[in-house]
């Protein structure tokens, strides 16, 4: 397994250097002929020291997942590393070129927010990951403005993982966009999660593209670590249809038995509000997907307000590393989810599960739409 990770290291490297990080042009981002695109989400893959980064049993998982979903563009919602538990920057710059590897593999395009672990012990900065997930020819990022994305970075407080991707037609019009939120890095509650700059990236750039869209705001999504304090209101309404006409997946809520919180939102109840407001305000986002609670799936339709209504929701902990969680056992249910939009507008999303002992993926069939 070392000397396969090796090799594919030494190959896009290479790659990499003679192409200089083109990416293929035979693949647009764009929307398939039957007017669809689909995006894989996968999180809290946590790589550490002790599995030498990435390990077989997630190989499988990611694999199976892969093989099943057949996605447009794979997304990580962070924590792509447990940092802490690695002992040098050397050691967790090549569980970072793992990742990228891994993905440059697949052939698929693929792009990554970052989670609070990821930066969390200072041995390489999240610019440094940044530049060797930009070896992998399929990534989308980067520290400046490219053909397929827009970026916001910030040196001062190591924010890089902010990026806009837009998802055009055959014609080059943009119909969806993609938001990547990077997250602060810390390694307990609470958490902080996004800045007012980052959410001021969300509002400037939704603003501009309804210029360039006769007025109307284009329809997007929102990838992030840490669960907005939205998804606490949906939880705290889930027995009321009128607010939450629809969920699937299950939130654990509460606090372990050493005290740490199973269910942990961002807890700047100002930068949350900011940030929910914005999106009150411009009734783009059909959906936000986060991570970090590795236990909970839940996901629902929300009716924020009588005439507005979005998807929040989980994905699902897509790994087998050694990293400890409480409550996280070998048992535990592993996967992602899968995101459908489509050039109407509409989204639609389901959980996807992995069988270790098959091997193979299950999607469910408990689909949540918004049309």
């Amino acid at each position: 397994m070392k000397r396969f990770l090796m090799a594919i290291t030494a190959t896009v490297i290479c790659f990499g250097i003679l192409c200089g990080c083109q990416k293929p042009s035979d693949k647009p981002i764009r929307f398939n002929q039957d007017g669809e695109f689909k995006i894989l989400q996968l999180t809290d893959i946590q790589l550490n020291y002790k599995d030498n980064g990435i390990n077989d049993e997630t190989i499988y998982l990611l694999d199976a997942l892969i093989g099943s979903e057949q996605p447009d563009l794979i997304v990580l919602t962070g924590d792509n590393t447990g940092s802490e538990f690695f002992r040098d920057a050397q050691s967790l710059e090549s569980a970072h070129q793992q990742i990228a590897d891994y993905f440059s593999k697949k052939k698929i395009y693929w792009s990554s927010t970052f989670g609070n672990h990821d930066g969390s012990t200072g041995y390489i900065t999240k610019r440094r990951m940044t530049e060797i997930y930009m070896t992998s020819p399929y990534f989308i990022g980067g520290f400046t403005d490219g053909d397929l994305y827009t970026c916001y970075v910030n040196e001062t407080t190591d924010t890089y993982a902010n990026f806009s991707i837009p998802i055009k037609d055959s014609n080059d019009n943009t119909l969806y966009n993609l938001f990547l939120i990077d997250t602060a890095s810390q390694l307990s509650a609470p958490y902080v999660s996004s800045s007012q700059e980052q959410i001021d990236f969300y509002t400037s750039t939704a603003d501009s593209m309804k210029e360039n869209n006769r007025g109307k705001y284009v329809p997007s999504l929102i990838f992030i670590h840490q669960a907005l304090s939205l998804y606490r209101d949906m939880y705290d309404n889930l027995s009321d249809t009128s607010k939450v006409p629809q969920y699937t997946g299950d939130c654990q809520d509460g606090v372990d038995a050493n005290g740490y919180p199973i269910y942990s939102p961002t807890s700047d109840e100002a930068l949350n509000n900011i940030f929910n407001n914005a999106i009150l305000t411009r009734k783009d986002v059909r959906g936000v997907f986060c991570g970090h609670d590795h236990l909970n799936t839940l996901a629902g339709i929300y009716n924020y307000t009588d005439d507005y209504s979005l998807v929040l929701a989980y994905g699902r902990y897509s790994s087998f590393t050694s990293y400890f969680y409480p409550g996280m056992t070998d048992s535990y249910v592993r996967g992602g989810r899968s995101i459908i939009i489509k050039t109407d507008g509409s989204m639609s999303t389901y959980d996807v599960t992995y069988n270790p002992e098959s091997m193979t993926a299950t999607r469910d069939t408990n689909v949540l739409t918004i049309s």
